[in-house]
């Protein structure tokens, strides 16, 4: 996970990235990485285009990282109704074995 306050420092960050992969023999998978862009004002701006090798990443509203779930607009709901979700889920567990 890579943080940055604008879109070149995040190409660059990329770009960064890209190069000691490559330095490593180590491959990014393209289908696998996306970016998550949180804008500081509360106007909606269209979505920031970060490559690999001319590449365009996706990019997406939310995703689950480190088991918490990120969004663009930092809405905790989608997170609580995961995990709520899942502990409903590991008790019927529990109570099936009871």
């Amino acid at each position: 996970m890579t943080v940055a306050h604008t879109l070149e420092h995040i190409q660059l960050l990329t770009d960064c990235f890209a190069k000691v992969a490559k330095r490593f023999d180590l491959n990014i998978s393209l289908k696998k990485t996306e970016v998550l862009f949180q804008s500081v004002s509360s106007v909606t701006s269209q979505k920031p285009i970060v490559t690999i090798d001319d590449t365009p990443l996706n990019t997406v509203d939310k995703f689950c990282y480190l088991g918490s779930m990120l969004s663009r607009n930092a809405d905790v709901s989608d997170d609580i109704t995961r995990r709520i979700g899942a502990a409903s889920t590991a008790f019927w567990r529990l109570e099936s074995r009871l």
